[in-house]
């Protein structure tokens, strides 16, 4: 699907799902293309993505950070360069050994590029937040006329972002529908697919790849700088064997190890062998009586709040703003931050990434209202507490972590 976006859009500064795949609407999106087809959003405004990133940040990254390790890759061909390469020898990165690289026709790729950039890593709160999976920034700048990867499909969904130059994509017809995450990636020959398509992406146009599709991508006349924002999708299978997990810790059958030789079927008689084929398939009526769907969402939502970092938005000088809150100061949740509140018993809790922060039940109102608010509110705002606890709880929640002033 190809989408000619109107060129005077004025490019956002703050990116999200909605902004990467305007003018098409979210819900579209969604219904015709997640899991099923690529889209494509060209859009002739080669600087939309100038408040994201530039080709001229690179170096900064590359400088300031240094990625090392499974940070960098540098690659021409999907034959990669030896770290010794363009790493000194404490380790430490080469930064004239990438150029020299780069100039001998290798892509430079700085995976998890979000980790060191604000932007980008905004960027991907954002995604993960709108669609509740792992999501992973990284970077590709390919050098004309190279190519960095042959043909291939990915396990996770893609968001392609052309912010430099431009690279021509071949895509072709899907093997495999919705593989599972992080299963076995194949390399292609090109005679090996069918259906090929080419695709252009200019500076300031758009691409979903979703996983499964296979293809690759070359430079031509000019370089090319991309970001991709890697979905890394929970699945089915995931909130099954989550499931499993909580009936497993509360049945110990399904805590017991299999028996004692159990690959050497000579050592089983046909007895014992059908005895085995009859526990399993007990075992899975126990768990389809016994499973807990709520449970399994509950685990999988555990974990994705464990992967959320906590923002460097310059938090120490709020703390220190504390004591100068008024029932009349503006708060806002901190950029990035996703809060539960619950409430059980006599004790409401918030939770978010990083912290749980408990009270008396009778304040749960008002952390709902803290959860709830979009967009900032007064602190007089809160409701069914006291002024003076309006200003102890905000203060608390300002040293726990989660509230700020509002801009």
């Amino acid at each position: 699907m190809v989408v000619e976006a109107n060129r005077k859009i004025i490019a956002d500064q703050v990116f999200n799902l909605s902004t990467l795949v305007q003018p098409i609407d979210k819900t579209v999106f969604f219904e015709q293309n997640w899991e099923r087809e690529p889209l494509i959003v060209k859009r002739e405004r080669a600087d939309y993505y100038r408040s994201l990133f530039t080709i001229e940040e690179v170096d900064k990254v590359l400088h300031y950070h240094r990625p090392t390790g499974s940070g960098i890759r540098v690659v021409k061909n999907q034959a990669p360069m030896l770290p010794g390469k363009y790493e000194n020898f404490d380790g430490s990165l080469n930064l004239n050994q990438l150029y020299a690289a780069y100039s001998d026709g290798y892509t430079i790729v700085i995976n998890e590029i979000d980790r060191f950039h604000p932007a980008i890593k905004a960027l991907c709160t954002n995604v993960r937040n709108e669609l509740n999976h792992h999501v992973v920034g990284n970077m590709y700048l390919t050098p004309p006329h190279q190519k960095a990867l042959l043909p291939h499909y990915d396990t996770h969904d893609v968001l392609v972002i052309q912010v430099h130059g431009s690279k021509e994509w071949k895509i072709y017809d899907s093997p495999v529908e919705t593989p599972i995450y992080n299963s076995f990636q194949p390399i292609f020959d090109e005679s090996q697919l069918s259906g090929a398509k080419t695709v252009l992406l200019e500076a300031g146009d758009f691409m979903y790849m979703p996983r499964g599709v296979p293809h690759h991508a070359l430079t031509h006349d000019e370089s090319s700088l991309h970001l991709t924002i890697g979905i890394h999708p929970k699945q089915w299978i995931d909130l099954l064997s989550e499931a499993l997990q909580v009936v497993a810790l509360q049945n110990v059958e399904f805590r017991k190890a299999l028996p004692v030789g159990y690959q050497n079927s000579e050592n089983f008689s046909d007895e014992e062998i059908e005895a085995l084929i009859e526990k399993f398939h007990r075992l899975i009526t126990e768990f389809q009586q016994q499973a807990n769907p709520q449970a399994g969402f509950q685990m999988l939502k555990n974990k994705l709040e464990a992967e959320v970092s906590i923002p460097g938005d310059g938090h120490f000088a709020q703390l220190d703003k504390r004591s100068a809150l008024t029932l009349e100061s503006r708060m806002m949740v901190r950029t990035g931050l996703v809060a539960q509140v619950y409430l059980e018993g006599n004790a409401a809790r918030i939770s978010f990434p990083g912290n749980t922060i408990k009270g008396p039940a009778h304040i749960y109102n008002a952390l709902s209202f803290i959860v709830d608010t979009k967009g900032g509110f007064a602190i007089e705002e809160l409701p069914d507490i006291s002024d003076k606890n309006k200003i102890k709880l905000v203060q608390r929640l300002v040293r726990g972590g989660l509230l700020r002033t509002a801009h």
